[in-house]
C-alpha cells in the first residue's frame, strides 16, 4: 500500500504540472510549441544521421558505377581500414559533442542560435562524407592535397548539401545524389593531380 501511494503521489505531481501548463492559453501554446519544435528537430537530425549511415554503405557501389560511366581512365585506389573509419567516426563525434557544449551560450541569441545549433552537425556531416568519398577513390596523399588546395570549395559544396538535407524528408531521396555530386568533384581533382604528376 505505501508503494502504490508513492507512485500515485508522483503521478499527481506530474498531472498538477500538466494541468497548470494546459490551464492557461499562453502556457498551453508555449508547451505545445516547444514539444512540436523539439520533436521536429530530433526527427530532422535523426534522418540526417540515418542518411550518413546509408551513404557510408552505398558509397563504394555508387562511386564504382560513376567511375565506370564517366571516369574509366581514373583508377579508384582507396585507403583506410575499418579501424581507421571507426577512429574517424569517434574523433568527429567527440568534436561534435564538444562543439555542442562550447556553443551553449549562443543558443539563447536569436538567429545566431540557428547557426550555433547547426554548426556541430555540419562539422560531423562534412567530415563523414568527405572521408567516406576520399577513402574510396584516392590515396591518402591525394586526399590531403585535395583538402589542402580545395578546402573552401569542399566546404561550400558540403554546406550546400547539408542545407539541402535540412529540408524535411529530402535527405531520404537525395543521399545518393550527394555522393555523385561530391564524387564528381573528387574525380575531377584527382584527374588534375595525376596528370600533373
Amino acid at each position: 500500500i505505501p508503494h502504490t501511494e508513492h507512485i500515485s503521489a508522483k503521478l499527481e505531481g506530474w498531472t498538477a504540472i500538466l494541468e497548470f501548463l494546459m490551464e492557461y492559453t499562453l502556457t498551453s501554446w508555449l508547451a505545445s510549441f516547444f514539444i512540436y519544435i523539439l520533436g521536429g528537430f530530433f526527427t530532422l537530425y535523426i534522418s540526417i544521421f540515418i542518411a550518413i549511415i546509408v551513404v557510408g554503405f552505398l558509397t563504394p557501389l555508387v562511386l564504382k558505377e560513376l567511375q565506370q560511366r564517366h571516369y574509366q581512365d581514373i583508377e579508384m585506389i582507396g585507403y583506410g581500414s575499418i579501424i581507421e573509419s571507426i577512429f574517424v567516426i569517434m574523433k568527429s563525434s567527440s568534436v561534435m559533442v564538444m562543439l555542442f557544449f562550447l556553443l551553449i551560450p549562443l543558443y539563447f541569441i536569436p538567429i545566431i542560435n540557428i547557426i550555433a545549433i547547426n554548426f556541430p552537425l555540419y562539422y560531423f556531416f562534412h567530415k563523414m562524407i568527405t572521408f567516406d568519398i576520399a577513402s574510396t577513390i584516392c590515396t591518402r596523399e591525394e586526399s590531403k592535397k585535395i583538402k589542402y588546395f580545395n578546402a573552401n570549395m569542399l566546404r561550400a559544396k558540403t554546406l550546400f548539401l547539408y542545407i539541402t538535407s535540412l529540408i524535411p524528408f529530402t535527405v531520404f531521396f537525395t543521399t545518393i545524389f550527394f555522393v555523385i555530386y561530391l564524387g564528381n568533384t573528387y574525380f575531377v581533382e584527382i584527374k588534375k593531380l595525376r596528370t600533373e604528376s
